[in-house]
């Protein structure tokens, strides 16, 4: 998952140019150095991805805990391969395809081993190796931020054990490709604002497209990342000299164009394909299964949730300082210094993540989004590398920040007095500082830990992990979401049992999509990526089908397309109840109607 390692920082320039002797011996240690820090990598890759994926399967095994998303992420990519009809179209058009995608080579090991799908793990596999890849493009933001070798390492350390984004490399989700996708931007960024290389500039659109295809936040990651570039480049172009101000526009707007095609391009092809399939560019918002559809049936849910003191906005910064208790005076500390340095590089990752962060607040804002904990998730990687640029080792290029032999002391800092007071500032550089930002940032973790039962500010985290770290303070649902698949799978056994033919059951995928992972014999089904599935339902006893399948519809669980088919199924003649399945999770149970 890492990218190639980027170069190392160049040694500092010595007072004479080096001898033969001095050249073949700076010349021996880096490669070494290279291939330490590559190995140091690999193994930071490896160590995270393993406690990531045995964090994953302990939840999924030992507490049957796997969120909805992940599992139906996971069912998008089983469809393309194992059912009725399989086509790369059956992925869906939803939701973005990547985390679907990447876990279709994982799929066929389900043919060996069924918990690989219907436990979810190949979703943890996925999330595992993800947020490991996340992991590593962290610490190399935090190296070209300039972050000395043991901070990087510390600021790394937390940001991967950070309980936030250590669930969401366990459970599944796509935020660990997400992040990913985010980090890789960000480091290739900060390189081109260090060097002005149109390389790293071109990597950065590279990952935002591909950030795309992961989540839609990328769009207002990619918008605030082009303008961020557009006003380096001008400002750029000017400080070198002789550009006129015809030359620095177009200098922007070329470099603005070479960040911000490769989204433009995975955005064109996306609403392309997704409207020559199924009649819409953007089914996220016109889709019955859409978010958009979602948060108009749960509006009133939502809004008495962030409709508290100080609105949406505080709600917004109540699950900041949940996630970070200590963010705002970090950032403040940093934004201070890039002030004082003239260094907007640290500005870099703020743009990519902070626009990521800014979609999830319009969204909000506008009532198109549940305000879940997770859309916050960029507000810890913006605290850690504001630690990291509050930690940098202070450079001559620093200005006030260091003082050089040739720069006139302070009044007071003469003979004696000078050197005292170098020596007490390198020491509260090197090890009160950090000290003091270190463990204001480690101090806040098992708050964040804590926060992460508070149903208030976390409502999606403390619902599946509250019966799992504090039974005791559990909600009825919230015991009950822990036995949430067992329904799915004992239907899934009861109708293998039946030797059906293929398309003898009709399921609307969006919410059964379970009991299609936990089958043995897929092809029975007949769903809504299938091609043919609305000529079916139109006519199930003329094609064939056996069995009906469908919830009560209720506020929980609004209808599906069977029950939007048919909406008086109990009642048809044509049909007949014949199971209703038992039922000790948190959904309603699943109604069996067979076509007479």
């Amino acid at each position: 998952m890492p990218a190639p390692d980027t170069d190392l920082p160049a040694a500092p320039a010595t007072s004479a140019p080096p001898g033969p002797e001095a050249t073949d011996s700076a010349a021996g240690p880096r490669p070494r150095a290279r291939a330490r820090a590559r190995w140091a990598e690999h193994g930071l890759f490896l160590a995270s991805a393993v406690g990531y994926l045995a964090g994953g399967l302990w939840l999924s095994f030992a507490h049957d805990s796997v969120m909805s998303d992940a599992l139906s992420r996971t069912a998008n990519g089983y469809y393309t391969v194992f059912s009725r009809d399989p086509h790369l179209a059956a992925v869906g058009f939803v939701w973005n395809p990547l985390p679907s995608l990447a876990q279709i080579p994982l799929l066929p090991l389900a043919r060996l081993w069924p918990a690989f799908a219907c436990r979810g793990v190949a979703a943890t596999v996925q999330s595992a190796l993800f947020m490991a890849g996340a992991v590593v493009y962290f610490r190399r933001v935090c190296h070209e931020l300039g972050a000395g070798e043991r901070v990087a390492w510390a600021l790394t350390a937390l940001f991967a054990v950070h309980p936030e984004i250590a669930y969401y490399g366990m459970n599944g989700m796509s935020e660990g490709s997400f992040l990913f996708f985010l980090f890789a931007a960000a480091a290739a960024l900060t390189r081109w604002v260090r060097t002005g290389v149109a390389g790293p500039l071109a990597a950065a659109g590279l990952a935002l497209g591909a950030c795309y295809l992961t989540r839609y936040e990328a769009v207002a990651a990619g918008l605030v990342t082009t303008a961020f570039v557009g006003g380096v480049s001008y400002w750029r172009a000017g400080a070198d000299g002789g550009a006129s101000a015809g030359g620095r526009r177009s200098t922007a707007v070329a470099d603005m164009i070479i960040l911000a095609l490769p989204l433009v391009f995975s955005f064109t092809v996306w609403a392309i394909t997704s409207s020559l399939i199924i009649d819409s560019p953007f089914a996220q918002f016109t889709s019955a299964n859409g978010n958009s559809a979602q948060t108009r049936l749960s509006a009133g849910g939502i809004s008495s949730v962030v409709d508290q003191p100080g609105g949406p906005l505080g709600y917004l910064f109540d699950q900041s300082r949940l996630l970070e208790p200590f963010g705002l005076p970090i950032l403040a500390v940093a934004g201070w210094l890039c002030w004082r340095r003239r260094d907007v590089a640290p500005l870099a990752p703020v743009a990519v993540l902070g626009g990521a962060y800014a979609f999830s607040v319009a969204a909000l804002l506008a009532g198109q989004t549940f305000g879940w904990l997770r859309f916050s998730i960029t507000i810890v990687p913006v605290v850690l590398l504001a630690a990291a640029t509050v930690l940098r080792p202070p450079a001559p290029a620093d200005g006030r920040e260091a003082w050089s032999a040739a720069a006139d002391p302070p009044p007071v800092a003469t003979g004696r007095h000078r050197a005292t007071a170098r020596r007490l500032a390198t020491r509260y550089r090197r090890y009160a500082a950090p000290t003091v930002v270190l463990l204001m940032l480690l101090t806040a973790q098992p708050a964040t830990a804590r926060g992460l039962l508070n149903p208030l500010l976390a409502r999606e985290e403390s619902y599946f992990l509250t019966q799992i770290f504090a039974p005791g303070r559990a909600s009825p649902e919230q015991r009950r979401v822990v036995h949430r698949y067992v329904q799915d799978r004992e239907l899934a056994r009861w109708l293998d049992a039946q030797r059906l033919p293929a398309g003898a059951v009709l399921l609307d995928a969006a919410d059964g999509y379970e009991v299609v992972l936990a089958s043995q014999r897929p092809d029975q089904f007949a769903i809504t990526p299938d091609r043919d599935f609305g000529e079916r339902l139109g006519d199930p006893g003329g094609h064939g089908a056996r069995y009906l399948v469908t919830r009560v519809v209720s506020a929980s669980s609004p209808a599906d397309a069977v029950a939007h088919a048919y909406p008086h199924l109990a009642t048809d003649p044509a049909f007949r109840l014949v199971r209703v399945e038992r039922d000790p999770g948190d959904l309603p149970a699943w109604h069996v109607y067979a076509v007479r």
